[in-house]
């Protein structure tokens, strides 16, 4: 019969700790750089089977602690600006790792050893000529009514995220598997030099309106009429007007003539530079920009893969999606590229000069 094995020696207190490796188990040693060629998916099942092999497969902090020492490159660059509360918790890590970098199908682990050296986190082992469906850079197209291009997202130092004809120096952008039904990151291949590296993705910030909070987000449009009795001025008897006509954010173009209710704003939305969306419900996918106070979120594309369509969700505050749509003003396009509620504008889309506006990713040729 084997001889069973001696306990580890408590300390004082005579609580232990399962947070330390022990020392008579091999750890394998992976690193994960968050480059193009490496594999979120592969590298999150090589932690989970280290976790197993040491017996830990149920110990969060344990599991958050090790992978603490896997990252290099860009991925540890990414870890670093992680809240505590994602860093300490190996459930909330795995959901910011895996809307970070792309996942692919799994490869072999790497092989257990008692130290270094380190590898790679494996990367794309398929075929010669398969087709990488895992991920595509490429630059993303606007188009108008009766799909007419009117060119391709591009940052303009003066008015940020705007529209170019020239597609040489359009924004361009990783496209990362979908994850089921999930809205993804976009993150940017070619960040200005003077930009800062902790927005690097291409997301959503809400235009603060006239005497609103930041944060606050304006309610739906709804336009009701109303007949007003005027038997003097009015050879009908009266007239019917319309309640609740929106006034436009700066980045609109409102039909003139139109009597706008007081204080009534439409919600809008202009294209930013972001950090990482916030994992978690808790925070509805919030993301940084340069503006402090300025609410956004990185995490609001859904790719419909059957027409190249980028479509933008947005988590509202009672946590229910809502569609967005791209808008431009009326013969003065190239400037004035905004977002609002589709709602809204079938609301009271007709006492506004704008048009819709789709984006359409162009994978690099």
């Amino acid at each position: 019969m084997d001889t069973p094995a001696a306990a580890p020696s408590q300390p004082p207190g005579g609580i232990q700790s399962d947070i330390v490796p022990q020392s008579s188990s091999a750890i394998a040693w992976v690193t994960f750089g968050g480059s193009p060629g490496e594999s979120s998916g592969e590298f999150i099942q090589a932690i989970q089977r280290v976790a197993f092999q040491q017996g830990h497969t149920r110990d969060d902090r344990w599991i958050a602690d090790y992978i603490s020492t896997c990252f290099n490159g860009n991925a540890l660059h990414w870890y670093s600006r992680l809240d505590g509360e994602t860093q300490e918790s190996w459930r909330e890590l795995r959901i910011a790792l895996l809307e970070r970098f792309p996942a692919t199908s799994p490869s072999p682990v790497p092989t257990t050893s008692t130290g270094p050296p380190r590898t790679s986190a494996p990367g794309n082992s398929r075929s010669p000529g398969a087709r990488n469906t895992t991920v595509n850079s490429g630059c993303i197209e606007i188009v108008g009514d009766r799909t007419t291009s009117l060119g391709y997202l591009y940052l303009d130092s003066n008015i940020g995220v705007g529209i170019t004809t020239n597609k040489a120096g359009a924004l361009k952008v990783n496209l990362p598997a979908q994850p089921l039904s999930e809205p993804i990151q976009l993150s940017l291949l070619n960040l200005p030099s003077n930009g800062n590296a902790n927005f690097p993705n291409l997301g959503l910030a809400l235009l603060k309106g006239a005497n609103a909070q930041p944060d606050q987000i304006p309610a739906e449009i709804k336009i009701v009429k109303e007949w007003v009795d005027d038997d003097l001025y009015d050879e009908e008897g009266g007239y019917e007007l319309e309640l609740g006509i929106p006034n436009p954010s700066v980045m609109c173009k409102g039909r003139k003539g139109v009597s706008r209710g007081r204080g009534i704003a439409i919600a809008t939305w202009t294209l930013s530079l972001c950090g990482d969306s916030r994992p978690g419900t808790l925070y509805r996918r919030r993301a940084t920009t340069a503006i402090p106070s300025q609410r956004a979120a990185a995490a609001i594309w859904n790719f419909e893969r059957s027409t190249n369509e980028l479509r933008i969700k947005w988590l509202m505050d009672d946590d229910t999606e809502c569609e967005l749509g791209g808008y431009v003003q009326q013969n003065s396009p190239t400037n004035s590229l905004h977002v609002h509620r589709i709602k809204d504008m079938q609301e009271a889309g007709r006492f506004f000069e704008e048009d819709r506006v789709r984006f359409v990713f162009q994978p690099t040729q």
